[in-house]
């Protein structure tokens, strides 16, 4: 088990992927988007999740911290499909999970910590075709060893979706079923091609991973 006396926190870092190529105000409402789908999903959470709000920095960087560290994948997965399937955009995203030394709630970016630490120096190593990567504090990773290469084929998933499937999948992250999902969509469509773009998303082998990984709670 992890070391009972550490508090650890999940940091999450990422850039826009290709934001050379995009106009200021482009970023402005991929920024925008990023804000609001993760203040929706804090509201809805049985819990709060994300501790302050998403900090931007250098235009195309954001940086978040998250309270129960394992929700990580979730919040991954949630901020790429909001941005493929609303944007018509993507972001790498780089997961630092440790403690937290000093946080700013003001501006995130300049807080400290192991999890801050591992995030940007994981971000920095992220190969040309990787948009996903995860480092762990050693006393959080020997129960989970086997996450950097779940989340790794989960990025190779995501690299294949399409504007509509990530479109379902980030409503099925909001735990909506397939006809709410399909109502909600816009334009609206049939239960039926909600369960088609989850399926060739991936969303069947995604949800399991997530799902093993939120039971095992961390004290």
């Amino acid at each position: 088990m992890e070391d009972s006396d550490i508090k650890y926190y999940a940091v999450l870092t990422g850039d826009i992927v290709k934001s050379q190529k995009l106009s200021a105000d482009k970023l402005k409402d991929i920024r925008k988007r990023l804000r609001d789908s993760l203040r929706d999903f804090d509201r809805h959470s049985l819990d709060s999740v994300i501790k302050g709000e998403i900090d931007f920095y250098r235009g195309d960087g954001w940086q978040l911290v998250i309270n129960q560290p394992w929700m990580f994948f979730r919040i991954a997965v949630y901020v790429r499909a909001a941005l493929i399937g609303f944007e018509e955009a993507d972001t790498r995203v780089s997961v630092g999970i440790g403690s937290v030394e000093n946080f700013v709630r003001k501006e995130i970016s300049l807080s400290t910590g192991e999890a801050f630490k591992l995030s940007g120096q994981t971000l920095d190593a992220l190969k040309k075709r990787q948009r996903f990567g995860l480092s762990m504090e050693e006393g959080f990773s020997q129960n989970y060893n086997c996450l950097p290469s779940t989340f790794g084929i989960c990025d190779a998933l995501l690299q294949q979706w399409s504007k509509r499937q990530a479109e379902a999948v980030f409503f099925a992250l909001r735990q909506l079923s397939s006809a709410e999902i399909g109502s909600t969509m816009k334009p609206t469509i049939k239960r039926a091609t909600v369960t088609q773009y989850l399926n060739d998303a991936g969303w069947f082998a995604i949800s399991c991973a997530l799902e093993r990984l939120e039971r095992k709670v961390v004290k």
